[in-house]
């Protein structure tokens, strides 16, 4: 049975964390899992990070959405989730954001305001 206060959950060949600092507590483990106490303890003091935490820490803070907007990617997330199952390619979302997948690469919507291809090198 899996407590809900877990900070990460290891299914054996998928691990998740709760949140981007359970993300650390789920690197430490995997270190101890595959090279020890030893080692995972050295990497913690160097991180300034504890070895381990038991969990019990509040993941989530309540507090109410922004509303959003309809430039928002969110119509284009919900149509790739409900086609998990099938091979979406990049140019099956382009044309479903209308992006078109041609040659101009398209405007991401909303506050960031910049092209796709130049996000990865930000």
């Amino acid at each position: 049975m899996r407590r809900p206060d877990a900070l990460f959950v290891d299914d054996g060949d998928i691990l998740t964390a709760a949140s981007s600092a359970a993300a650390l507590d789920l690197g430490l483990y995997v270190v101890h899992r595959d090279h020890g106490a030893e080692v995972a303890n050295a990497v913690s003091r160097r991180l300034v990070f504890a070895a381990h935490r038991d969990g019990g820490q509040r993941q989530f803070v309540e507090r109410p959405l922004p509303p959003v907007p309809q430039e928002s990617l969110a119509p284009l997330l919900a149509w790739a989730a409900e086609r998990l199952a099938e091979p979406l390619t990049v140019a099956d979302l382009a044309t479903r954001a209308r992006g078109g997948s041609g040659h101009a690469p398209p405007q991401v919507p909303g506050p960031v305001g910049h092209h796709a291809a130049g996000l990865a090198d930000r």
